[in-house]
């Protein structure tokens, strides 16, 4: 009974809010399923809860990986069970799942027939869609959780001991592998992934570096410190992005700045602290951190607004038409103007949303911390779940 109030407890949360009924949200629920067959406890808000009876902390917080083939019509979704879940796209209903050498947490790649996964246990593996058989597995030096890149049959994955690695994407081979050594004093969970441009590998260090590495080689480029090295939290965890001519990266203690692509010269710096997740679209930057997310000009810098929600770290920022979409891991799924960042809609009301979101047409996919796999689409218009 306690297992079965929790779970309408879950769910209602985040259906329903506040309505405003003067306005109209931009997307609907299509459905919500869980992704492992446990759902939290009550019980275990005041005491450790009963998993011999499937019961699973409150406070579980699933970040997963999740993609969508379209061709097929399927979703495929990591757990904290180690297993790679596929779902019908069409409604939500389980075709199968398999188990992983470790869970899913990286954002996985589709392409053609295959599909790219990391796990927590640091192997990558290559996935033949069409009966879900291993291509081939490699094994890297540990965790893979952070988004990886493709580009020319070569797969650029960072590993959580801050290793970059260049792998075939054919058969499993590695490239060129290079070590970065290991952080010391305080610093970040977050690791920066690699931005691809020009045959450059860009990406932010927790040593306080921005570093651009040759893709064909792994050879180093250029190291420019872009944090202040006396203080803490030296990192650039926010993955760099390319706006117009320059590289745009974000160091935790002092701020975001813009270097021209070709010469390395600063172009602008914003000291906006704390920024976890950038994304660069037109002429606009978009960067977030804990309970902030802030636009700006991409030539300028110039801050052009500022949204603030109440609690929790965003996922990743994505652009469908008009709206800027990212989720909170404490919070909602936010649904801004991109011009204006006023909301449009907030989903999952204090669930929270620590995995990655994924957009195909009017669909968007992504799983809620509590391990909810979510549907929603643009084709239906209907009223807003809540004011803020």
């Amino acid at each position: 009974m306690i297992r079965i109030l929790a779970c309408l407890v879950i769910l209602s949360t985040g259906l329903f809010g506040y309505a405003n009924k003067n306005e109209l949200k931009p997307f609907h629920i299509k459905w919500i399923v869980p992704i492992a067959k446990k759902i939290p406890c009550l019980e275990s808000i005041i005491k450790a809860p009963n998993t011999v009876q499937g019961c699973i902390p409150w406070d579980l917080k699933e970040r997963v990986g999740v993609a969508y083939d379209a061709l097929a019509g399927l979703v495929y979704t990591g757990g904290s069970d180690g297993k790679l879940h596929v779902f019908y796209a069409e409604n939500g209903k389980l075709k199968t799942s398999i188990s992983l050498d470790g869970k899913l947490i990286a954002r996985p790649i589709i392409d053609k027939e295959q599909m790219y996964l990391g796990t927590s246990q640091g192997f990558l593996l290559s996935v033949n869609l069409k009966d879900l058989s291993f291509a081939w597995k490699t094994r890297l030096d540990s965790e893979i959780q952070e988004s990886f890149t493709l580009n020319n049959n070569t797969l650029y994955v960072v590993t959580g001991l801050l290793t970059i690695y260049a792998i075939d994407s054919k058969n499993g081979a590695i490239k060129w592998v290079k070590k970065r050594g290991s952080p010391s004093g305080l610093f970040l969970r977050k690791l920066s992934s690699p931005l691809l441009y020009n045959g450059i590998l860009a990406i932010g260090s927790p040593f306080g570096y921005l570093e651009f590495y040759d893709a064909g080689f792994g050879n180093i480029i250029n190291r420019i410190m872009v944090s202040n090295a006396t203080e803490p939290f030296l990192d650039v965890a926010a993955t760099p992005v390319l706006s117009g001519a320059n590289v745009i990266a974000a160091s935790f203690n002092k701020g975001i700045v813009a270097l021209n692509s070709k010469s390395a010269a600063q172009e602008w710096l914003v000291q906006e602290l704390e920024i976890s997740q950038l994304l660069a679209y037109e002429d606009t930057v978009f960067a977030a951190g804990a309970k902030k997310i802030i636009a700006l000009d991409g030539k300028s810098g110039k801050i052009l607004w500022r949204f603030l929600f109440d609690t929790g770290s965003p996922t990743m920022l994505l652009v469908k038409d008009g709206m800027l979409i990212f989720g909170s891991d404490k919070d909602s799924l936010f649904v801004l103007d991109r011009q204006s960042g006023k909301p449009l809609e907030y989903i999952g009301s204090n669930l929270g949303f620590s995995s990655d979101i994924v957009i195909y047409k009017e669909n968007l996919f992504t799983v809620s911390s509590v391990g909810y796999l979510y549907r929603l689409s643009t084709d239906f218009k209907g009223r807003v779940h809540k004011e803020h």
